[in-house]
């Protein structure tokens, strides 16, 4: 199965498990960017707006994919807005499969899960779950174990 990972990370906490996931899978992978950098709570006032920001060129053709791992941060308990213009330019998902991993701090886990899966739910892209990181789990190197579980449960 060809696996595309895109990945945007700020703190670099996101990135650390997407290149996990990617060494994982032997996947393919594109990194999320911003055109401009905003500062903190920009970065949380558009991710409360569900607004999108532009972001520099990356994968968002499916066309060569299997499956797609989507990679966010949660900012303010809400999806960055890197995330959604990303999904947004998504192109030729029909009869893909899509997966989410996200890291957080605190809460907001569940309501980025919800966001993606209902700007997906158009797409004709079949959801195969998600994998949540704790930040204290990712720092201590504990989130291992689950990753394996959730790539072997995707990839399947």
């Amino acid at each position: 199965m060809k696996t595309l990972i895109a990945c945007y990370s700020i703190t670099g906490n996101t990135l650390k498990v997407a290149r996990d996931l990617k060494a994982r899978l032997n996947a393919d992978f594109t990194g999320i960017e911003t055109e401009k950098e905003t500062n903190y709570l920009m970065k949380c006032i558009n991710a409360l707006l569900n607004r999108k920001t532009p972001i520099k060129p990356c994968a968002t053709d499916m066309k060569d994919y299997d499956l797609l791992i989507v990679c966010s941060p949660v900012w303010a308990s809400s999806t960055p807005a890197a995330i959604n213009e990303y999904v947004a330019r998504l192109e030729n998902c029909d009869g893909k499969k899509y997966a989410i991993m996200i890291t957080y701090a605190g809460v907001g886990a569940d309501r980025v899960e919800s966001h993606i899966k209902k700007v997906m739910l158009p797409k004709n892209i079949e959801f195969m779950g998600s994998f949540f990181v704790r930040s204290k789990a990712l720092a201590l190197d504990i989130y291992k174990k689950d990753a394996g579980q959730f790539t072997a449960a995707i990839s399947e």
